[in-house]
């Protein structure tokens, strides 16, 4: 008996039925974009290889609803603990109209799992607080396989309209369906700007880690102001109910700090975020910080 391989979103594209051979052994699955001949933009495009056999296993692609530009500016994976399934985040063309929290600007986060012996989609989400650009730039899965935990960036305007700038967005979504469990944004200051010479900021994150508990998801990411420039900025969220736990910033002496990695201590109780630093005349140096958490 085949194997069904699902080629792209529910609607958009076809199954290619393969014939087993050999005993398949470890997967490996890649992500990034790909080109779509017959639309404007690229797709976002998953494959899983096949570590035994040496041959792939199963691929799919994501076509975003305009048919445009998706998975181009950075796709983060992970597969879950229990390793049924793969999920991956990235941005995507969006929609002039707009319901807050459910996609629909000019760039969403859009964030999929798909089953790892298949490669069949489970769900596809998107999310946007705006009519501006959002996308997702890291991915965790808890520790039970129950939810996925994204973070990015979300401009809550259009892009040369309004000048907003960046807040981080974190997002916790149901490992089942995708339902929107909670969503949590920072923002260093109640106006945002897209300006650099404006007293106005941009925050973006870049990693997240949850605790081996469950209890606690971390961020770690940039923040930038007029009086320190770019900041290593970690956050911590109560993983259940999105409450925030930390906001720290680290400034390494007015130049751009920023935070690329973060893990947590196996009981919970400390986090580390690991980056780089610099100074004005910048030179670069590696930064790690440690923090307890609440």
């Amino acid at each position: 008996m085949g194997c069904d391989v699902r080629r792209a979103g529910p609607g958009q594209g076809r199954r290619e039925r393969r014939r087993p051979h050999a005993r398949r052994g470890a997967l490996l699955v890649v992500a990034g974009a790909t080109s779509n001949a017959t639309s404007n933009g690229g797709d976002l495009l998953t494959v899983a290889f096949d570590t035994q056999r040496g041959d792939v296993a199963w691929v799919a692609r994501y076509d975003g609803p305009l048919h445009d530009d998706d998975g181009t500016f950075g796709v983060a994976i992970a597969a879950s603990p229990d390793g049924s399934g793969v999920a991956i985040t990235s941005g995507s063309a969006g929609l002039a109209a707009h319901a807050e929290g459910q996609g629909a600007g000019v760039n969403d986060v859009i964030t999929i799992v798909y089953d790892a012996g298949t490669g069949a989609e489970r769900w596809a989400s998107r999310f946007s607080l705006g009519v501006g650009w959002d996308d997702g730039q890291g991915l965790a899965w808890a520790p039970d396989a129950s939810r996925v935990f994204v973070t990015g960036r979300s401009i809550p305007a259009v892009f040369g309209t309004v000048l907003e700038g960046n807040d981080v967005i974190t997002l916790a979504y149901g490992a089942a369906d995708g339902a929107l469990a909670w969503a949590a944004r920072y923002d260093d200051s109640p106006a945002r700007s897209l300006d650099p010479t404006s007293t106005l900021n941009d925050d973006l994150g870049w990693a997240i880690a949850v605790s081996p508990d469950g209890q606690r998801v971390v961020v770690a990411g940039l923040s930038w102001t007029q009086a320190s420039d770019w900041d290593a900025v970690t956050l911590a969220y109560r993983a259940g109910t999105g409450g925030e736990l930390l906001a720290a910033r680290q400034d390494g002496g007015h130049g751009e700090d920023t935070g690329y990695a973060v893990a947590v201590t196996p009981d919970g109780a400390r986090a580390y975020a690991a980056g780089a630093t610099t100074s004005p005349a910048f030179d670069f140096d590696a930064l790690t910080v440690a923090y307890a958490l609440g």
